[in-house]
């Protein structure tokens, strides 16, 4: 027996060149400060099912949303003006292409199907956050889960020593709903009192989604964890400080890196003093942001309770520091200069951490006559990824990079570099032979020649690609 149904879906015709629909969102005629701007080509059949999210990861706020387009075959652009940050962007859906550029710079192209039949995805990121400014004494972090009337939440938080209001903060976007906030607050050492507030007096659950909120204050959460608490809650915590004692410094270890009698351009001092239980449980890096290469790293000591100090030659530039696990304290310098203190738990029972930026990268070289950008989202194993770029005219090497720290897996590197006219052959390798995709994560690399995108965007490439281009 048999059953036939349904019907062939028609030849389609040949679509125009797509017409520019601008989505609803008004922007200025210049961007104070950076522009992105989005490109999406809805498909033949399903321009409705597209949605894309564009996020500020300095801050986690959702920055624009868009989607749902009502004509298949036309491109919809999307220009948005946003404040200097590292962004991450997100499409999901039936789309024929999309390409995404900051500031000029394409940071995201895929080709969709187009055809209706296979959903396509894409997420990356790009930017960088500007500097986190440095806490001379202690840190308040307020985390807010939004339930799914985040227009409801209001909180402030005040200084109870002195009764002088520290922060605040809401009513929020509707649009944030079942997303996360985070705040860091720079503040004195004293007692706080946080108050956070539902105008409909229901809280941040139980009807209207799982919401939950939370203090940190220097790493200790305080208190039991909030969400149905009705029109309001608070949390008092910390002291006003009394009288400081003298305490006798720590006696110094320092870590076996040699380093020169003085150094040629900038000195990084790091100090970290150990918990009292877990002095093997400590973890730190240093990476120079300017090139993405890693500097030091340090961590897993010998003894509880000491002060294990390194000092590091480095060239001038812009830092990212990184440190997790069990410490009392670190504190870093650069050229003298104070720009990160933190003080841990010590006994032992919760992890602590911390990132923060410094330096400023030198400034960007005029090339004379051309530029190759060399750009590189990697995979789980950047350890794997080599590169060479060479002078076809003269058979020169003119630059190359990699093997790459492991810590730099699923990051953006860029680099660029000044050559002279001439025709260029780039030279991308992978170890395991199996390209920076895809069972591995979705990477992927371009070059660019004077600003022009050479060739498609590569990644599942097995053992090696190349591009040759120039003349």
């Amino acid at each position: 027996d048999e059953k036939t149904f349904g019907e062939c879906p028609p030849t389609p015709a040949p679509t125009p060149p797509p017409t520019t629909v601008t989505t609803p969102h008004p922007t200025p005629a210049s961007c104070p400060d950076s522009t992105i701007n989005v490109n999406i080509v809805s498909d033949t059949y399903h321009s409705r099912y597209i949605s894309w999210t564009l996020f500020n990861k300095c801050d986690g706020e959702e920055v624009a949303r868009g989607g749902s387009y009502d004509t298949a075959g036309k491109l919809y652009s999307e220009r948005i003006c946003v404040p200097d940050a590292e962004y991450l962007f997100m499409i999901f859906g039936y789309f024929k292409s999309f390409d995404l550029t900051y500031n000029g710079d394409k940071f995201g192209h895929e080709v969709g199907h187009g055809d209706g039949g296979t959903l396509d995805h894409y997420q990356g990121t790009f930017g960088e956050c500007p500097p986190t400014p440095i806490c001379p004494d202690s840190i308040v972090k307020v985390v807010i889960f939004f339930d799914r009337y985040p227009q409801e939440t209001t909180w402030t938080l005040t200084n109870n020593c002195d009764g002088e209001e520290v922060a605040s903060g809401g009513p929020y976007a509707y649009s944030q709903e079942y997303t996360l906030f985070s705040q860091r607050i720079c503040v004195p050492d004293a007692e706080y009192l946080f108050v956070i507030s539902d105008s409909a007096g229901d809280g941040i659950c139980c009807d209207n989604g799982e919401g939950f909120f939370y203090i940190t204050y220097n790493g200790d959460k305080v208190g039991q964890q909030g969400k149905d608490f009705g029109s309001s809650d608070e949390k008092t915590f910390g002291e006003c400080p009394p009288t400081p004692a003298p305490t006798p410094p720590p006696t110094t270890v320092t870590t076996p890196h040699p380093t020169p009698a003085s150094c040629p351009d900038s000195t990084i001092n790091v100090n970290i003093v150990s918990d009292t239980y877990h002095s093997r449980y400590i973890s730190w890096t240093l990476f120079n942001k300017c090139d993405g290469e890693e500097v030091a790293r340090g961590g897993s000591y010998d003894t509880a309770g000491k002060l294990y100090s390194e000092r590091i030659c480095v060239p001038d530039a812009e830092y990212l520091f990184m440190i997790f696990g069990y410490f009392k304290s670190f504190d870093l310098t650069y050229n003298g200069d104070k720009f990160g203190h933190e003080v841990g738990h010590g006994d032992g029972g919760t992890l602590d951490h911390y990132q923060g930026t410094f330096g400023e990268c030198p400034p960007t070289p005029i090339c004379p006559d051309s530029i190759v950008k060399v750009v590189i989202f990697f995979d789980r194993y950047p350890q794997e990824t080599t590169w060479t770029l060479t002078n076809n005219c003269d058979g020169e090497e003119v630059a190359s990079g990699g093997p790459y720290a492991y810590s730099q897996e699923y990051t953006l590197f860029s680099q660029r570099i000044c050559v002279p006219d001439a025709e260029y052959l780039f030279v991308i390798s992978d170890s395991a032979g199996d390209g920076i995709c895809c069972d591995n994560g979705e990477g992927f690399f371009y070059i660019t020649y004077n600003g022009d995108k050479v060739g498609q965007q590569g990644k599942d490439f097995g053992s090696s690609d190349e591009k040759t281009f120039g003349e």
